[in-house]
């Protein structure tokens, strides 16, 4: 049985018991929230936090801490997909950062969500203006990154962004498909109107997975050359 916070100040003030001001710099600078507070919690202290504490209710813009148990808390107590991804859409519009992106993906309940039933609801955060917004759509792709039979919606689905993080998301999960079909994805990227920027780090990506065999980084570097030859025309 977790016991419930009172309200968000009791829960803040739990935190402050494990303030620690350098790991709080160092995962600020390395998840680049604008607006967040960080109280350094190290990761094996706020799993034990998340499994023996619940809030569901707080604001979501004090600091990444209060704002992850918020949210895991509200997952735990959600029974039904179309609530759980109502509640998705919902807490995505507050994220200021890629960690409480892609962490979303961890839960087991949202890895549980078949792709028929998710991806109607949310086609729409691909058009977002919001960067982790649309990060969202691209990084959800990637559980279903075996079912190389929807690769080529998904594929003619990518819109392009000038967004540091929804372009690295794009990166992330055209790198995840490679694997699966190596030659359409360079294909892809050779033929789409994605900007050379997103092309190149999609290209780096790839090159840079272990899973990447010498004969095809080969092809990934000349590819690389093209795309750097056709954008300079």
């Amino acid at each position: 049985m977790k016991t419930k916070f009172k309200n968000y100040q009791e829960a803040v003030d739990y935190f402050n018991q494990f303030n620690n001001e350098k790991k709080a710099l160092f995962y600020q600078k390395m998840i680049n929230s604008p607006n967040l507070k960080f109280h350094g919690l190290d990761t094996k202290t706020m799993m034990g936090v998340m499994k023996n504490y619940s809030l569901t209710e707080g604001p979501l813009d004090y600091s990444y801490e209060l704002t992850s148990l918020i949210f895991a808390s509200n997952i735990a107590e959600i029974n039904d997909d179309k609530t759980l991804i109502t509640y998705l859409l919902k807490f995505i519009k507050h994220a200021d950062n890629w960690a409480h992106i892609d962490a979303i993906f961890t839960y087991d309940k949202v890895k549980r969500l078949e792709f028929e039933v998710l991806f109607p609801l949310i086609q729409h955060t691909r058009n977002s203006d919001l960067e982790f917004v649309s990060r969202f759509y691209y990084v959800a792709f990637i559980m279903y990154k075996t079912r190389v039979e929807l690769y080529d919606d998904f594929l003619a689905s990518i819109k392009d962004s000038e967004k540091y993080y929804t372009q690295m998301a794009i990166a992330w999960v055209i790198s995840e498909m490679f694997p699966q079909s190596d030659d359409k994805i360079l294909r892809y990227l050779e033929n789409s109107s994605l900007s050379k920027t997103t092309k190149l780090k999609t290209v780096r990506k790839i090159k840079e997975s272990r899973k990447t065999t010498d004969a095809q980084r080969e092809k990934l570097e000349n590819l690389r050359n093209k795309i750097k030859r056709i954008c300079l025309k």
